[in-house]
């Protein structure tokens, strides 16, 4: 087997493995030469290369052939990624610029920083003749931040005016779009900047993207590279990395002669389909996407279609064909069609679940009921204000008490008035019900959630509007115990590793859920302990492995908490999920996580459900997005921490572990054989 030059999914650091870019390359580093060095904000969609190319600039091969080398000789860089966080206030900011200022010096970190050291530390950086250059990747983390404000930035411009200093930022939109505030957009900190907005590869670069590496390796893919990029790719790196992998694979397996691209297609959609997803509904705004959908059917013909299909050309998502305009590859397009179709399938299904019909039109577009449009004559009136015990919600929900409280809402339990039956009600918080698009969202995942009818998927019940206009979900309520609580008790100070038979039941139940909301299109992104839930018949006490139903939680819901989302929704960090349990595509870019790594975190799971303790540890490596290369070593089987686990189970937690999603299970329905297959005793 050759070793596919196309696996690589973090920021490329070698420079011969670094194509296309020459270009804006040329540029930053004319820049940097110049006297003063000058400000750039590289702006580019997800995964376009913008941390390659930060990574690029620190090069001293590609300083090297890019500035005069007296510049070379003073020019100082000090890259720092802020998805890992950014400082909370000005006093902590100005700690982390005098310890990266007195590090490009060489000299120690002051003691106490403040602006003065900060601008001494600057002064010696000057009168040594010496150029700084700050790689920032993810500084929207920054700009989003309320503890920095008006007048830290007026200082930050301050620096660059009057120093040899320089802002290279990476950031996925224009940075006056993504500040905290008006006041903090309008800074004229923003006028140091020149803005490089990184789009695909052109098709040349894209072609040697697509010929140069297999050459090396010794299985050339260049006769085929037309097709990768019009079939499956477009001119997109990222996606031309999974093209070239999936056609590199294939022919490696199967030897010499003409491939089955239906084979490679499939193995393209397995790892580029979450990607699709996103662009489809978080990059592309609605007016977008219905042109896109022209674009799929061929039936772009209005002038103001025509209009947004050259923006789309320009950003590379609509590429000229035929003489019209079409979604960049075949395969997309496709998606496109297929989704429309999904759409259409999922919101009629929705429709008959949560009792709605086709006469009820003002629900199937995500908006309350109008002002003043009365109800079912035998609704009772519902409790006005805030939610609390014995509110009513609709005439119909009634709040027993308030079970928990996160960023997105709150969760009651409550009972049918007219059933008497417990339910579960979660209610989204007034400062998110405000953003349009996320009650679109919250309301799509409602109607994902109540199609995927499983029964080891919490159910959905109804979807609906409080009076004061915030949207609300009805879920089955459940008696028993999350998988969380079974190992560590509910003070979470315990340890009760499970029986391995019912460590296996348990994750072949949870792979049943899964597969289910996978062949929907769902990702769960979460999946952890505290998310498995041991549910046992209302009433019942439990009666070993088999009494008890297990259900996933929140499914949807975190797909809700989303990279472009409203801020409120987003951690600190920027990551969406839970560390422990994140794949490392997942880590490298929190909205790229697909089934594998629903699958990954399942092997967690099971570990952690075997022997009581993490595979890995969440440690500062974890934080950082870009793992190591090569990967790190796996964790030991579950049976060295505990004695009489399977050697077999051993093997199906370790390849839902592989650090590669390729390496894993190919679904989870496969984990689910492969388990089933075990002896567990």
């Amino acid at each position: 087997m050759r070793k596919n030059p196309y696996l690589n999914r973090l920021p490329v650091r070698d420079p011969a493995r670094f194509y296309g870019r020459k270009r804006e390359v040329r540029r930053v580093m004319a820049g940097l030469a110049a006297d003063p060095p000058q400000s750039f904000s590289l702006v580019g969609d997800r995964r376009i290369g913008k941390s390659s190319l930060l990574h690029q600039l620190q090069n001293p091969d590609v300083l090297r052939t890019n500035v005069p080398e007296t510049v070379v000789g003073s020019l100082r860089l000090r890259y720092h990624d802020f998805q890992s966080g950014a400082p909370s206030d000005e006093p902590a900011f100005l700690e982390f610029l005098c310890r990266h200022v007195a590090a490009a010096l060489g000299a120690p970190a002051a003691p106490a920083p403040s602006r003065e050291c900060l601008l001494d530390l600057l002064r010696q950086l000057d009168a040594a003749g010496l150029r700084l250059a700050l790689l920032w990747d993810e500084f929207e983390v920054v700009t989003r931040h309320r503890g920095l404000g008006l007048e830290t930035y007026a200082f930050l411009r301050s620096l660059a005016q009057n120093h040899r200093l320089a802002f290279i930022t990476a950031s996925g939109r224009d940075l006056r779009t993504v500040c905290h505030s008006a006041q903090v957009a309008d800074s004229p900190f923003f006028n140091v900047f020149q803005t490089l907005r990184l789009r695909p590869l052109s098709r040349e670069e894209a072609r040697l993207l697509a010929t140069e590496p297999s050459e090396a390796a010794g299985l050339p893919l260049g006769a085929y590279a037309d097709r990768l990029i019009d079939d499956l790719a477009g001119t997109f790196p990222f996606f031309l990395q999974i093209a070239g992998a999936a056609l590199f694979e294939h022919l490696d397996e199967t030897g010499a002669g003409a491939p089955d691209f239906a084979a490679v297609e499939d193995r393209f959609l397995e790892e580029s389909e979450p990607h699709f997803r996103y662009v489809w509904e978080e990059r592309l705004s609605e007016e977008e996407r219905r042109v896109m959908a022209e674009a799929a059917r061929g039936r772009v013909t209005t002038a103001t279609s025509r209009r947004v299909a050259e923006r789309l050309e320009r950003e590379g998502y609509v590429a000229k064909r035929d003489g019209g305009y079409a979604p960049f590859s075949r395969c997309f397009a496709r998606f496109v069609r297929e989704s429309l179709d999904e759409a259409t399938t999922a919101e009629e299904e929705g429709a008959t679940v949560m009792g709605e019909t086709r006469a009820d039109t003002s629900r199937l577009h995500g908006a309350p009921p109008a002002a003043g449009v009365a109800g079912p004559a035998s609704r009772r009136i519902s409790t006005p204000g805030p939610l609390g015990p014995g509110s009513v919600l609709l005439g119909k929900y009634e709040v027993v008490s308030e079970l928990g409280e996160g960023g997105m809402g709150k969760v009651y339990l409550a009972r049918h008035i007219d059933l008497g039956r417990k339910i579960v009600v979660k209610v989204l918080n007034p400062q998110v019900a405000k953003a349009p698009d996320m009650i679109t969202r919250f309301r799509r995942e409602a109607m994902a959630a109540s199609a995927i009818g499983h029964p080891n998927v919490v159910q959905v019940h109804d979807f609906d509007w409080h009076e004061d206009g915030r949207p609300f979900l009805v879920m089955e309520y459940l008696e028993g115990e999350d998988l969380a609580q079974r190992i560590y008790g509910r003070a979470g100070n315990e340890s009760h590793p499970l029986a391995p038979r019912e460590a296996l039941e348990i994750a072949c139940a949870a792979c049943e859920g899964l597969g289910a909301a996978h062949d929907r299109h769902v990702v769960h992104r979460d999946l952890k302990p505290s998310n498995l839930f041991l549910a046992r018949p209302t009433g019942t006490t439990p009666s070993g492995p088999r009494g008890y139903v297990v259900k996933l939680l929140d499914f949807g819901i975190s797909k809700i908490v989303d990279v472009g989302a409203a801020q409120p929704l987003t951690r600190s960090s920027g990551m969406l999920g839970t560390p422990c349990y994140m794949a490392p595509e997942q880590i490298a870019d929190a909205t790229s996580a697909g089934p594998a790594a629903d699958q990954y975190a399942l092997g967690v799971v099971l570990y952690e459900a075997l022997t009581a303790v993490l595979p890995f540890e969440a440690g500062p490596a974890m934080s950082r997005p870009f793992w190591p290369n090569p990967p790190p070593p796996p964790p030991p089987p579950p049976s060295a921490r505990r004695a009489g686990i399977p050697p077999a189970l051993d093997e199906v937690a370790l390849r839902a572990l592989a650090f590669y999603p390729h390496d894993r299970f190919p679904t989870v329905h496969a984990m689910a054989d492969a388990l089933r297959m075990i002896d567990a005793g």
